[in-house]
């Protein structure tokens, strides 16, 4: 423990080094991002400032929050990635369609809100999976747990492509059908002390003095972006679809902590059409020669995965896979017993503003290359990015009006109210409750309660004959059981049945009869294997 404690402040002391290092080159000096400014700054945070106090202090609780959020496995404040089912047929890569965000419970019963990063440009109508914390919500594969799903349509895409600015506001509010039951877990919001809530602890943010990290799987989606450069779509009767492959890498790295970037948090209006109600500051980001240069860089695993560790350089690129992103903060807190803040969200990144890569010896700031996956011989870069509050279920409705967005999440509103509506009417005609929900997300679309209704009834069947085969088998399994008594065979095929009826929320409809039998049948042999029964 000592050792860990000594680390981390070395950790500390480097971050301090590296933060307040861009606010002096790059504010205070207003220099300039270039090879010149790059070395300077990278001798001087080395040991070459004087930094002050409250630097050290906030990097230190900034650090330990980090600590904790990772060594306790703190999953809800994980970022969530979005992405489309289906893609315009010119898309180039992952980095197109990729997005991050966070996800927040509504006030109405069944209804999540997904913010963060969209991209009407390639996205196209039908469904959209988004992960977060090991969960997803919308289906791609049958062997893993679902929460939900969203469906958008051309119509609601349209309207969020006008309320959109490629430089600083690339935030969509969309509305996502959660499963009956699942206890969804929101992100913990930045209060600097017990008794002030978020919005009154963002207002009295002493600057320059704060120093965020930017939590995002960057540095992964762009391995995984250059990974399936090449098949990471298909195409299917005229339409261009994500690759599975794509889903199942997705839901495993949301389950892993993402990689923290140093930054410096300063106010600033990045324009006049920015909705000031929404716009909280502007978060300066210098990468270079991560992860080794990172001031977080550590070979004991003290903040995030090693695996981080082990990617090349250019993965740590920032493109527009980190629009959505999170900002957290710890701050210096003499209030608090620990004498600093929360470890919270601070804010998402609603857009780059401007930056400067230099790749392959050439200084560039082409917005092109925020589109595409990393060049192998990105040396630094400079990102100035703008940060949006973060609403909750309170003061949404400010959010969609503030970003204009109203049209477009009522259009996908409509859609998940009337699926929703959809499930109540298929177990009212007494279809089981988890058949009703996995047929209703299959379906397609989701345009009226009718239509899906109808849609789903073939799914209905399906699944009807599929729990029907498991049922069989499972019970056949314990009634073969010689060492048990018909009570306790009563009882087991009570409670398998039980299993069976939640399991049946989390298949895919979609997939043959034949794969969601076998992964039925193994999740209940597991199941019974558990309690001591062989089939």
């Amino acid at each position: 423990m000592a050792q860990e404690l000594q680390e981390l402040e070395e950790i500390t002391s480097q971050s301090a080094n590296y933060e307040y290092g861009i606010y002096y080159y790059y504010i205070e000096k207003g220099e300039g991002a270039n090879d010149d400014t790059m070395e300077q700054f990278t001798l001087a945070v080395r040991g070459g400032l004087r930094v002050p106090q409250e630097y050290e202090q906030d990097a230190r609780c900034q650090v330990l929050g980090n600590r904790r959020a990772f060594k306790d496995n703190m999953f809800w404040l994980y970022p969530a990635m979005i992405v489309p089912d289906r893609m315009g047929s010119d898309t180039g890569s992952l980095v197109n369609i990729v997005r991050q965000g966070v996800v927040i419970r509504s006030n109405e019963e069944g209804v999540l809100w997904f913010i963060g990063g969209c991209a009407p440009r390639y996205w196209r109508s039908g469904k959209y999976y988004i992960f977060q914390g090991g969960t997803q919500l919308g289906y791609s594969t049958s062997n893993i747990k679902v929460g939900g799903g969203t469906r958008i349509n051309a119509k609601a895409l349209e309207k969020y492509a006008v309320s959109l600015n490629e430089n600083y506001m690339q935030i969509c509010i969309i509305p996502v059908l959660l499963k009956p039951n699942l206890q969804w877990k929101d992100p913990t919001y930045y209060t600097l002390t017990s008794n002030t809530n978020y919005q009154e602890s963002v207002n009295q943010l002493v600057l320059p003095s704060a120093i965020p990290q930017l939590l995002t799987y960057q540095p992964k989606l762009n391995d995984l972006a250059i990974y399936q450069i090449n098949n990471f779509k298909y195409t299917k009767e005229g339409h261009t679809y994500l690759s599975k492959s794509v889903s199942t890498h997705l839901i495993e790295l949301s389950s892993k902590f993402p990689y923290p970037y140093p930054g410096l948090y300063t106010a600033g209006l990045v324009s006049p059409n920015y909705p000031s109600q929404l716009f909280l500051g502007l978060m300066r980001v210098v990468v270079i020669n991560f992860p080794k240069f990172s001031p977080f860089y550590s070979t004991k695993n003290l903040l995030y995965p090693d695996f981080y560790n082990f990617l090349a350089s250019p993965s740590f690129m920032l493109n527009d896979m980190s629009i959505g992103s999170v900002l957290y903060l710890g701050k210096y807190s003499p209030s608090n017993p620990d004498m600093c803040s929360n470890y919270g969200v601070l804010g998402l990144v609603s857009g780059i503003t401007s930056f400067v890569v230099n790749i392959g010896g050439q200084i560039i700031s082409d917005r092109g290359l925020l589109s595409q996956p990393p060049p192998d011989d990105f040396k630094w870069g400079f990102y100035i990015l703008a940060v949006m509050k973060v609403p909750d279920a309170s003061n949404i409705d400010g959010f969609i009006d503030g970003l204009g967005q109203r049209e477009a999440v009522n259009i996908v509103l409509g859609s998940v109210r009337s699926a929703r509506r959809a499930v109540g009417s298929l177990v009212a005609s007494g279809v089981l409750a988890g058949i009703a929900f996995a047929a209703v997300m299959a379906v397609e679309d989701w345009e009226s309660e009718e239509q899906i209704v109808s849609d789903s009834k073939k799914y209905v069947e399906k699944l009807n004959r599929v729990y029907n085969e498991v049922l069989n088998f499972i019970n056949s399994c314990i009634e073969s059981q010689p060492n048990l008594t018909r009570n306790e065979k009563i009882m087991y095929a009570q409670q398998v049945q039980e299993y069976l009826n939640g399991l049946m929320y989390d298949v895919d409809a979609e997939e043959s009869e034949d794969d969601i039998i076998s992964f039925l049948e193994d999740e209940l042999s597991l199941y019974l294997e558990n309690q001591g029964i062989s089939c």
